[in-house]
């Protein structure tokens, strides 16, 4: 997603949402929302078949307030007008989120079109704070719903958020949608990739050139260069890069690029739970710490 000018200085500063909302959702979104659906390439009877399935849920001939006429007549009439009408004059912040949920349904599955769309929505979601994000299936999941959310992954992400971590973000939301979904080796694979994405972006910060391809091999003396770890926390230096580097170098072994061809997988939830909860610290170490 191209962001402009004021939305890269609002990052900059800070301005991003570190907690979600989950019982509002502003107008500025779903303007955003309607925009982006607008120019997906979504057909009239797509339309119609949404329309008709939210009146049948609802209980209405239309979702045009006070008009009885079953909701249409005639070959020009509407749909996509009566939908985001619906969708952005609705007071039932669950209604409108059904409408999102049916656009992300038909973005990725039967009707699939464009993953971009949906990836501009969950982008837009994200921005505003909002804690709902369309899956792979379609269907809208909570951000906030493990234990280890507040004291981790919110200042994970509120990190991630600004800084230039966009793709180190991307990925670190995948592995915990990827958890969820019980996807273990692909939220292996997303642990280390963001944990990869973080320290080339730190480096590059402070001037390191052509990391881009680089693996942990070769990243770790180079992250030993040039940051700056407190005297207290010399004797505890090996240890620290042991972590991360077992983060990065396990999708190896038995993420979903690296598991032998009918090989029993040995992750379980347990595992990946901690694998993205050592993630998240790593991020913020990282992210936070002083680099020369």
């Amino acid at each position: 997603m191209v962001k402009l000018f004021f939305e890269r200085m609002k990052e900059k500063r800070g301005e991003v949402p570190s907690t979600f909302s989950y019982d509002a959702l502003p107008g500025t979104v779903r303007t955003q929302i309607v925009l982006i659906a607008r120019v997906a390439s979504f057909k009239d009877h797509q339309y119609k078949k949404m329309c008709e399935l939210l009146r049948e849920a609802i209980g209405q001939f239309s979702l045009a307030d006070g008009q009885e006429d079953f909701g249409y007549s005639g070959s020009s009439y509407s749909f996509k007008k009566e939908l985001f009408d619906y969708f952005i004059t609705t007071r039932d912040v669950e209604k409108a989120l059904s409408v999102i949920e049916l656009l992300g349904t038909f973005l990725v599955g039967k009707y699939r079109l464009e993953s971009a769309s949906k990836d501009r929505i969950n982008s837009r979601l994200l921005q505003a704070g909002i804690g709902w994000k369309i899956g792979e299936d379609g269907l809208l999941f909570n951000l906030e719903d493990e234990t280890f959310f507040e004291e981790v992954t919110a200042p994970c992400l509120s990190i991630l958020g600004k800084g230039g971590f966009s793709q180190a973000h991307k990925h670190f939301l995948d592995a915990y949608q990827e958890l969820k979904q019980k996807k273990f080796d692909d939220a292996l694979t997303d642990c280390g990739q963001s944990i990869e994405s973080v320290i080339k972006t730190r480096l590059c910060q402070v001037g390191v050139d052509d990391v881009t391809h680089l693996n942990w091999n070769k990243l770790r003396p180079l992250l030993l260069k040039h940051i700056i770890i407190p005297s207290y926390l010399q004797n505890y230096q090996n240890n620290l890069f042991e972590v991360m580097g077992g983060l990065l170098t396990a999708r190896n072994k038995d993420g979903a690029h690296g598991s032998e061809e009918g090989a029993a997988s040995q992750l379980d939830e347990c595992f990946v739970r901690f694998a993205i909860n050592q993630t998240a610290a790593n991020i913020l170490f990282i992210a936070e710490a002083e680099f020369q």
